[in-house]
Order: structure tokens, then C-alpha cells, then sequence
């Protein structure tokens, strides 16, 4: 977890519930609505600068440290484990002071290679937390925004399914989470006390085989289907 989600989603509307003024919103880098997205495509990201100014723009789904060569990385960089984001040099700068909450919809994960799609009962929008970086291959290449969705052990049901989950911020705490004056390792511990309630409240049913993109992929797979007249 997580290598799928889905971003049903309205910009302008993620803008106003997450405090990003209108003309911080970058529309021109945020993907179209999809319901399949998959590592290093495109997704939306709110972030917080020192000044207290909220933005939120598109960026590439696996961090890339900015200390790196290349952006061909040997390992994936998609999903940083909360164990181990405090000390791995991939993600411990950013946890430092570029966090960031990447929304969904929703996200898929497998069990026994069946896929299932995991929502909030009244598909309000997941905040997942996230780190993110700014790197570029040479001093005169544009700089390139990439990011990894925080992942911790699977809790409130969805354990049945899969080990893993993305770690989901309350509403109460993204405040202090988008703050990067916060210490990230404090901010981390609070944050994941707090999903677990946040994990009891989510819905999952099983869908079919992946495939193509639209709203049916996302459709229960025992779903009854409506009476035909023809």
C-alpha cells in the first residue's frame, strides 16, 4: 500500500476545504479527474510554505531526494513507511519540513490478488499525508515537484484486507501537520494516534479486475444489476 487511488475529485472545491486561496491553486498541474492512479503519474498536492501561504499543485507520484543523481531511483519511492521515515535519508528531510496532505477519493488494495476499493461512508475526501520534495538533475533544469503517500500498519477492519494503509490525517490536526515550523517526528506520533479512529470509519466492498478508467471500476463487484426490459 498504497500503489492505487482514485482522484474523483474538484480542485477548486479540495482548494477551499483545505484553506488554499484561490490564486494558489495551480490548475494547469493538477490531473483531470481519473479514478485509477498509479506511481509516477500525476496527483494533487497541498503544502505549506514558512510563510504560512497554503498551494496547492500537481506533482509526480514517487520522491525523488533532492540530493539524487537521477530520478531513475533503484527503490521505490511512492509509499514511505512511518517506521522508518524518521531515519531513511529518502524521506527523513522531508518529514522535517515538507509535509504535505495528497487528497482521494479513495484507494484501492489487493487481497489474495482481488482488488478492493477502500471510502469514507459519506465519500467525503481522504487526506492522506504525505512528504514531498523538489529536485532537479542540473542547476539549469526546471524544478520538479514529487512526493510519497505515508503508509502504517492496517487498523479498524481494513487489517482483513491488507497490512497496509495510508496513514489519514483529522481534521484537527492538518494544521499542525502542513506547519513545516512543526517537528515532523512529534507531529508524525499525533497523527497516527489519530487515524486509527479515522480507519474504524472507512468502507470497503470488492471490484473488479482493474482496468480502462471511469466511475465502474470503482462499482462493488456483487453489485445487483438493475432489471432489463429488454
Amino acid at each position: 500500500m498504497c500503489s492505487k487511488f482514485s482522484l474523483d475529485l474538484d480542485w477548486d472545491a479540495i482548494g477551499q476545504d483545505f484553506g488554499v486561496g484561490d490564486d494558489q491553486i495551480s490548475n494547469d498541474t493538477l490531473p483531470s479527474r481519473t479514478f485509477l492512479v498509479k506511481p509516477k503519474q500525476n496527483i494533487g498536492l497541498i503544502a505549506q510554505g514558512r510563510d504560512g501561504t497554503r498551494h496547492l499543485r500537481g506533482a509526480s507520484w514517487s520522491l525523488i531526494p533532492r540530493v539524487s543523481a537521477t530520478d531513475n531511483l533503484d527503490y521505490p519511492t511512492y509509499n514511505s513507511r512511518i517506521e522508518s521515515a524518521k531515519w531513511r535519508p529518502a524521506y527523513c528531510d522531508s518529514l522535517d519540513h515538507m509535509r504535505a496532505i495528497i487528497p482521494a477519493s479513495g484507494y484501492f488494495e489487493p487481497h489474495q490478488r482481488r482488488p478492493f476499493y477502500f471510502h469514507a461512508p459519506d465519500d467525503h475526501v481522504l487526506a492522506m499525508a504525505g512528504l514531498y520534495s523538489w529536485w532537479r538533475q542540473t542547476p539549469s533544469s526546471p524544478w520538479k515537484l514529487t512526493a510519497a503517500i505515508m503508509t502504517c500498519a492496517a487498523t479498524g477492519g481494513t487489517e482483513k484486507i491488507h497490512k497496509r494503509m495510508p496513514l489519514l490525517i483529522s481534521a484537527n490536526l492538518r494544521d499542525r501537520w502542513l506547519d513545516p515550523h512543526q517537528d515532523g517526528v512529534s507531529i508524525l506520533d499525533a497523527v497516527h494516534q489519530s487515524a486509527n479512529k479515522l480507519a474504524q470509519r472507512l468502507e470497503f466492498h470488492e471490484v473488479a479486475p482493474l482496468s480502462g478508467d471511469g466511475p465502474h471500476i470503482i462499482e462493488p463487484l456483487n453489485k445487483e444489476k438493475p432489471a432489463s426490459l429488454f
